[in-house]
């Protein structure tokens, strides 16, 4: 992860443009606008503008995130909620 995010700052864009991500991504964003589109998420803001949202959340949770188990349990469920709020419908 720190290599990722050594290369993000230095190579800003990049990673997203490797075909691998950007297909991962596109399904991802087709996901999240289907799921609006039947009312599942919200359509407040766009399915891409939701994804970077969601993978933020995620991302700092993963950097910030304890070595206790129990702590990360913790934070697996206070993110899962963070997730529901900010998609909820």
């Amino acid at each position: 992860m720190r290599l990722v995010l050594w290369h993000t700052l230095e190579c800003p864009g990049e990673l997203v443009q490797l075909e691998s991500t950007a297909g991962s991504n596109v399904k991802k964003i087709e996901a999240l606008a289907a799921a609006q589109k039947a009312g599942k998420v919200t359509a407040a803001v766009p399915a891409p503008t939701l994804l970077i949202e969601i993978l933020a959340l995620i991302h700092g949770d993963i950097l910030t995130g304890g070595s206790d188990a129990a702590a990360v349990a913790i934070d697996d469920a206070a993110l899962a909620a963070a997730v529901e709020k900010l998609a909820a419908p």
